[in-house]
């Protein structure tokens, strides 16, 4: 909007001209020009006569302003021409009064123009509506009024700055910067230059690593709570620094207290290192021997030998399930009253007969079983005392979730630790069917157990040999030994030879036995002539090594397991003809006469450690001992004791128990005769074998042994590389 108003009440650029505006306007350039001026001399205008004035130009924001009170007032018309309103020296100031013509004001209404147009209200009103002079249609630097210089670009706002006049269009100003950098004020312009900064309440940051929560108060950053700094690991000590945040530091600390299983527990390197486990060994046979944090080692004997016909015999040992709401340490007392002990479970073979008593018993619940870690945190023992390592655990177990000590069988056959004052609807037991105990002569027979202890051995080792050409003792170090006879002295119908009886070719063909077992039961061990086809067949008749005494075995092969010249890939296995060596037992690589010849209905192995043979018997029918062990693989399902039983202390893992003639496991572990074990639950990475002709690839071995035992990774009775001289007999 332009308008100009002349002081003798023309009012330029808004097309009328009437006193009564001409008063209004009048006022409002009388409080409101830039200036301020007030005409001391000036006169109503019912009289006299107006002193001259020069025109003034008004400030953009007051123009708008003055036109938009008057358009309030109905006092005037669209204003249009752009042009700023001006005061025009009034050019009749010299006519007499009385030469102003009498205009009768209309009969309008007329609003109170002292209070419309007081200074505030001109201010918010100029303020709301004029805002930036590049917003205003009719204002310097809008469409159709372009401005001419800086000055016409201020838009009245005395905390903005630098605006400016470019090509006749206005730049918008800056703020005036009045942030004082305090997050706890809020900041405001009121004059060019004057700022304020009022407190104000909210969260602010008083950058303290060492503080949260931080608050502002009274226009300052208030430090809030201590920041709480623990990692949660005993082994630290957990503090805060300012300007660096929580530290934590290794200390070396008790982190555990020592109780009457273990020694105390110290803290190195920010980690608890666990004390050593007391022992807890009364070197007695006959006692389980463990510990109770609470009571400290325990010696619980053996129970005497005992029938199993409320339960189920697996390996040796008889297995029951009773069902009882108990805890872990209950469920035990129940099992020791029946004579035995909470379970062990030694290899996949006890978890699945431990699972069927408890199905069988107590149905699809839970049962308590021997494992615990009561006397040191993640340390988990067998009641009893058996040290060897089966894993059962179901994904993600043990978790110790809440301190839990004991160990459950659940209803799927997994196990699961647990808190100690947990209960369970069942307990699994087990007891030995013999309590025999060795008294650690090789010379003696097992004894039997009894209140405690071990009897007095029964009887000696039989160190007879059933042959008559040998020599017969023990010694208590070594065992049983075998020293050749003189040559040439009598054996029945034979004639002794480097401490083998060996029998002359009978004239007869027709009366030569057909094997070992054909021949008469009373006659010595030795060398006999056997024709497994007869006279008339294919097979030529040849010299076997017999084992009358035992049953009519006949020597088929023989390993020794501490050479590298019967492992697995070798000739030795495939070839058939037989090798140059003694034709009786002896600590000697070599193939027989009958490994490729003699029919098959049981295989006998014997494995001789420190002079001591012991003994396996597989039943099992083969064309040849030749084409089982070269042939596709044939299971067999001898128990697992029995074959550590070949061995003094024979180790395996408890799972996988894969077992038989030719057998082999997927990460390439293979045996001519044997049984693996794994760790894990299945046969996928096998790290443990007894057996005959056996990779050695496991363990860290390199060539030996191909024949005994080879185990590591937690196998039941400890890390194993035992060498065996290893016999086959066939019947």
């Amino acid at each position: 909007m332009g308008c100009y108003v002349s002081l003798s009440g023309t009012l330029g650029g808004c097309g009328r001209q009437e006193p009564a505006r001409d008063q209004a306007l009048d006022y409002l350039l009388e409080f409101h020009s830039p200036d301020r001026e007030r005409d001391a001399a000036a006169v109503h205008r019912g009289g006299g006569v107006r002193p001259p004035r020069q025109s003034t130009a008004l400030h953009p924001s007051y123009a708008i302003a003055l036109c938009l009170t008057l358009a309030l007032a109905g006092l005037t018309a669209a204003c249009s021409d752009g042009a700023p309103v001006t005061t025009v020296t009034d050019t009749a100031s010299d006519a007499p009064a009385d030469a102003v013509p009498e205009v009768a004001a209309p009969d309008i209404a007329v609003p109170d123009i002292a209070e419309a147009t007081a200074p505030d209200a001109i201010e918010d009103l100029a303020a709301d509506v004029a805002g930036d002079a590049t917003q205003v249609g009719g204002c310097p630097g809008g469409p159709g009024c372009p401005c001419a210089g800086d000055q016409d670009c201020d838009d009245g706002d005395p905390c903005t700055y630098g605006a400016a006049c470019e090509d006749g269009a206005c730049s918008g100003g800056l703020p005036e910067n009045c942030d004082d950098a305090n997050s706890c004020t809020a900041d405001t312009c009121i004059l060019p230059g004057t700022c304020t900064h009022t407190a104000a309440a909210s969260w602010c940051e008083d950058g303290d690593a060492c503080s949260l929560g931080d608050t502002c108060s009274g226009g300052k950053c208030v430090a809030g709570k201590a920041a709480k700094c623990d990692d949660g690991n005993g082994c630290t000590a957990d503090s805060c620094v300012p300007g660096q945040g929580c530290q934590f530091a290794a200390t070396t600390a008790p982190c555990a207290d020592a109780n009457d299983c273990v020694e105390a527990s110290f803290c190195a390197l920010g980690g608890c290192v666990q004390g050593k486990s007391k022992p807890c060994d009364d070197n007695k046979a006959c006692t389980y021997d463990g510990c109770d944090p609470k009571t400290g080692c325990e010696f619980i004997q053996m129970p005497a030998a005992a029938s199993c016909s409320d339960g189920a015999v697996q390996d040796g040992w008889c297995f029951k399930a009773t069902q009882a709401d108990s805890t872990w340490s209950e469920g035990r007392k129940l099992c020791q009253g029946w004579g035995g002990e909470l379970a062990t479970i030694r290899n996949a073979n006890d978890n699945a007969v431990a699972r069927k008593q408890a199905d069988a018993s107590c149905g699809k619940v839970s049962a308590w079983i021997g494992l615990s870690d009561r006397a040191q945190e993640g340390k988990f023992v067998w009641a009893d005392g058996y040290n060897g390592y089966f894993g059962g655990w179901n994904g993600g177990e043990p978790n110790n979730s809440g301190d839990e000590d004991v160990v459950e069988l659940v209803p799927e056959g997994g196990w699961n630790d647990l808190g100690a004052g947990a209960k369970r609807g069942c307990a699994v037991c087990f007891r030995p069917l013999a309590s025999v105990c060795d008294d650690a002569d090789a010379c003696t027979q097992p004894s039997a157990c009894a209140a405690g202890a071990c009897l007095p051995a029964a009887a000696t080792v039989s160190c007879d040999d059933a042959n008559p050409c040998t020599l017969d003792g023990c010694a208590v170090s070594l065992g049983c030994g075998h020293t050749a006879a003189e040559d040439g002295g009598s054996c029945g119908s034979g004639l002794c030879k480097s401490g083998v009886c060996q029998l002359a070719k009978p004239v007869d063909l027709a009366q030569m036995p057909t094997s070992c077992a054909a021949i008469d039961p009373a006659a010595f061990n030795g060398t006999y002539w056997i024709d497994p086809d007869g006279p008339t067949g294919p097979i030529a008749a040849f010299q076997a090594w017999c084992d009358i005494a035992g049953g009519g075995w006949t020597l088929a092969l023989q390993v020794n397991g501490a050479k590298a010249e019967a492992a697995y890939a070798s000739p030795f296995w495939t070839e058939i003809t037989p090798t140059v060596a003694p034709a009786w037992p002896a600590a000697v690589s070599a193939r027989m006469a009958g490994y490729a010849t003699l029919p098959v209905t049981a295989v006998k192995i014997v494995f001789v450690v420190q002079g001591q043979p012991r003994t396996l018997i597989l039943p099992v029918a083969a064309k040849s001992l030749h084409a089982l062990v070269t042939g596709p693989a044939v299971k067999t399902t001898a128990s697992v004791v029995a074959w550590q039983a070949l061995l003094p202390k024979g180790s395996l893992q408890g799972h996988c128990l894969l077992q038989g003639f030719d057998v082999a496991a997927p990460n390439g572990v293979k045996a001519r005769i044997g049984i693996f074990g794994n760790n894990e639950k299945d046969c996928g990475s096998v790290d443990s074998w007894i057996g005959l002709g056996a990779t050695a690839n496991i363990c860290g071995a390199k060539d030996v042994p191909t024949t005994g035992n080879l185990a590591c990774w937690n196998p039941d009775f400890g890390d194993a590389s035992q060498s065996a001289v290893g016999w086959v007999l066939v019947r």
